[in-house]
Parts: structure tokens; sequence; C-alpha cells
């Protein structure tokens, strides 16, 4: 009985480690597969702290302010899936501090199709297409601070 339950929670966890280990995959197929990859630093202009999902689904351009857009070449691409892909998922992590607002995003072009993850440092959360199963819980601390190193070498954040 005791090897019956051994054998039912070993299939159980391995079950829960490959379901993690291709959501990565999914995701590293998404950068690898994309006709172009870019990250981009932006603001809303005037009061408005919305992301890119309300600025794009509104159509709200003109009050949206590009500051920069970087493409990434294919080592860069494999450097950002590095990083994203990196470590194992949180588990029970508490809620972060501060209100969501990006300023960064990574764009991923396929077929004039667009993908994305907007990125709020800030808060420490991001949002992304219904497309990218990749949420906060995928991004621990390390990740974030090698996230945060990547867009600032892009020169796209300053501190």
């Amino acid at each position: 009985m005791k090897s019956l339950i051994t054998i039912i929670f070993y299939f159980f966890f391995v079950g829960l480690k490959l379901f993690g280990q291709s959501k990565y995959l999914d995701l590293k197929e998404k950068f690898l597969n994309a006709d172009s990859v870019f990250v981009i630093s932006y603001e809303s202009k005037g009061d408005s702290n919305q992301g890119l999902e309300y600025l794009l689904k509104e159509d709200d351009f003109y009050n949206f302010l590009l500051k920069i857009k970087q493409r990434l070449n294919k080592s860069q691409r494999a450097k950002l899936i590095g990083i994203l892909t990196n470590g194992k998922r949180i588990s029970g992590r508490k809620s972060t501090t501060g209100y969501f607002k990006p300023r960064n995003a990574i764009l991923i072009y396929k077929n004039a199709s667009l993908s994305y993850i907007d990125i709020c440092f800030s808060c420490q959360r991001i949002n992304t297409t219904k497309d990218i199963d990749f949420d906060d819980f995928d991004i621990k601390a390390d990740k974030w601070k090698a996230l945060k190193q990547f867009f600032r070498n892009q020169k796209l954040i300053d501190n």
C-alpha cells in the first residue's frame, strides 16, 4: 500500500514539474518563432496610468508615447528567454506594494499578430496577452533583478 501511495505522489509531482516546464517551453517557442521581438519603454500622456492592454484596446495611441523601442537580435532574445524561464514558479507569494503602472514591455510579432508582456518594475507585476501563459508568480526576486538589468542594458530604464 505504501508503494502505491509513493507511486501516486511521484507521478503527481512529476506531472506538476512537466506542466511548469511545458509552460516555459511554450514561451521559449513563442520567442524563437517570432518574426521580431522588441523591448520598449513607454508612458501614457496626461493622467492615464493604463497599460498596453487598455491603450491597444481603446486605440488610444494619442495618449501613448513610445520613448524607446529596441529590436532584439537572436543572442538578446536568448538572454531574455533565459531570464524569464530560469528557475521555478513562486507559490504563495504575497502581493507587492504599489499600483500597476507599467512603463516597459516586450512585444512579440508573428505574422502581423502582436503578443506582449507589459511590465511594471515599481510594483513587480506583469500583464500579458491571452496567448502568453505567464504571470507574476513566474518571476521571483532574482528574475526581477535580472529583467530590470536587461532593460537597463538596452538603455530602456535609468535606475
